[in-house]
Parts: C-alpha cells; structure tokens; sequence
C-alpha cells in the first residue's frame, strides 16, 4: 500500500506538469527536460494478484546543435522499473540510458519563435520515455550509438553497462526509431546480445493543441537476461539455445508490445501484449534463425496489460 501511495502523490503532481524544460535558443541550440512515470496492471492464467503490478519511469536530459540540413543531438535518462524490464522479479531496478546522434536533412531547420505548439520529438532513447527536445527538421534520418548501465546490477560498471545503436527517421508527423546491440555497424554497438536487445518504435505526433489524441505510438522491446559469456560460448560451441548459469534470468527474455495514445493533456494510455507468441514474426528469433545464431529460451507465458501514465509534453 505505501508503494501505490507513493506513486498516487508523484502522478498528482505530474499531472500538473504541463510542461517539461524546455528552451530553444535563437532557433540554432536546444536543451530540455522530461519526465514521465507509468503504472500498469499484467493479466494472464499464471499472474499472482501480488506480482502484477508493475511500475516504471524516467527523467531524460538533451541537449542539441540544429543548423540548417544537420545537426547534433545528445540524451541521458535515467529510468527506474518495478516488476518489469528487470532482470530480478518482483523488485526495483535502474537504468541508465544514452546516445548521440548526427542528423541529416534534406530541409532546413524550423525557425519559429514559440516551439510550445510544436509536438515533434527527437527520439533517442529505448527506455519507454518521452524525449526531452524536438526534431526541428520536417524530414531527417540519423545514426546513433549509445549505453546503457543497469545500475542495480551487482557486476563491474564495464561488464554492466552495453552499447547500442539506433536509426532514427522521420517524415513530417511521423517517427521511427529502431535501436540494436547485435546488427547495426560495428562501431555502434557491442555485439553481445543481452539485456536491451532490440526495439523498435512508430510513433505519430501532431501539433494542434485542441485535439483530443495528440500522439499514437506503436512500439516494441526485447529484453533478454545474461549470463557473462553464455552467449559467447553458445556460438562457439553452435548450440541452439544460451544456457544461463541463473535460472531466473530466463524469466526475462521478455517481448513487450506497445500500444499506445498520448491525450491533449498530458497523460498516455497504452495497451500491452507480454511474451506474445510470434513464432518466426518475432524480430530476434528471425535474425538468429537468419544467422545462426543461438536462441534465447522463452519459457514465460503470453499475458495482456493495461498501463496509465502521466509525461510532461
């Protein structure tokens, strides 16, 4: 009770928070900061009344450089989860997530003197947040590599922290971002297939302020669990499956399938499908079966959430 009393005071004061910190400095420099907390509830033939809620929430910081046709964006959150995304079940853990990305356009910048009513984010981060400054470019495509540190995690900073790397893109009103530590060009990620695997994200953001949808994302994120050089010594040895020397860690081979509306205050509403059985459709299991690859076991069972949250905008 004291958890749900806790969460119940932090919603009610962000639902206040209109608006995050934001600044664009004479249409060439940006810097913000958003927040977001989500609460949800999981449905499912196995889900313990006790284990299914679940919690998670961010505060993101960036900073951009946007001249006209390119520019420069950085972002830092910081993330803490319940139940959820974790590699320990029924308890807290915390992330840090980053990532710098050049951007190219074929546009110039948009040069306003009020960006309020200006709703197009600049996505960086896979850490289910809201970002933190805006794409001023009406078409772009960046690169991105970046880390993430799971801070609740008893190892070395170096062997807890992974890098990945992103593509962003997007045309007028939409958004899509895709972000993998196992694919992408090898200056851009560490290639060890673990933790924040692999997400991707579509998202449609307008900018009139009357409406009552203002946004509509679909997204989804593959968290798989690690045992130092499981994966490693699977591919060496060609075994079918990554054999964890902590059995836990299987439960957090988790798919999470987003879908979601943000409203024209500031709150998001999102329906979720939990390990969803996708067979030869789901992204990981395809490029490893391409590429012969070891899988990870997937020994939890489909469940349905709902979630309700608050963001700034």
């Amino acid at each position: 009770m004291k958890l749900f009393f806790v969460l119940s005071i932090i919603l009610a004061g962000l639902k206040h928070a209109n608006a995050q910190i934001y600044k664009n400095v004479d249409n060439l420099y940006q810097y913000g900061v958003s927040s977001s907390i989500t609460i949800g509830l999981k449905f499912g033939k196995d889900v313990k009344i006790t284990n299914s809620f679940y919690s998670y929430g961010s505060v993101n910081f960036a900073g951009s450089i946007n001249p006209d046709y390119a520019g420069i964006v950085g972002q830092i959150g910081v993330s803490a989860t319940y139940n959820f995304l974790s590699s320990k079940i029924g308890s807290f853990s915390s992330q840090i997530h980053s990532n710098i990305q050049p951007v190219l356009s074929p546009n110039k910048a948009n040069k306003r003197e009020d960006f309020a009513a200006y709703n197009q984010p600049f996505y960086g981060l896979a850490n289910l947040s809201y970002p933190a400054v805006k794409n001023v470019y009406p078409t772009s495509v960046s690169l991105g590599t970046g880390f993430i540190c799971l801070l609740s995690e008893p190892m070395t900073i170096k062997r807890k922290t992974q890098q990945v790397g992103s593509i962003y893109l997007k045309f007028g009103h939409v958004h899509v971002f895709y972000q993998n530590d196992g694919v992408l060009f090898k200056f851009m990620i560490d290639g060890k297939d673990r933790w924040y695997t692999s997400s991707v994200l579509i998202a449609w953001h307008s900018n009139k302020e009357n409406v009552e949808v203002n946004n509509a994302i679909f997204a989804y994120n593959r968290f798989t669990g690690y045992s130092p050089s499981s994966y490693e010594i699977a591919g060496a040895l060609n075994n079918n499956l990554v054999v964890y020397d902590d059995p836990e860690q299987t439960a957090f081979n988790l798919d999470y399938t987003r879908f979601g509306i943000g409203l024209k205050s500031n709150q998001q509403i999102n329906f979720n499908l939990l390990n969803f059985k996708y067979k030869g459709f789901q992204g990981q299991k395809l490029v490893h079966h391409l590429r012969n690859f070891p899988y990870h076991p997937d020994n939890s069972r489909s469940h349905v959430s709902i979630e309700t949250g608050i963001r700034t905008k």
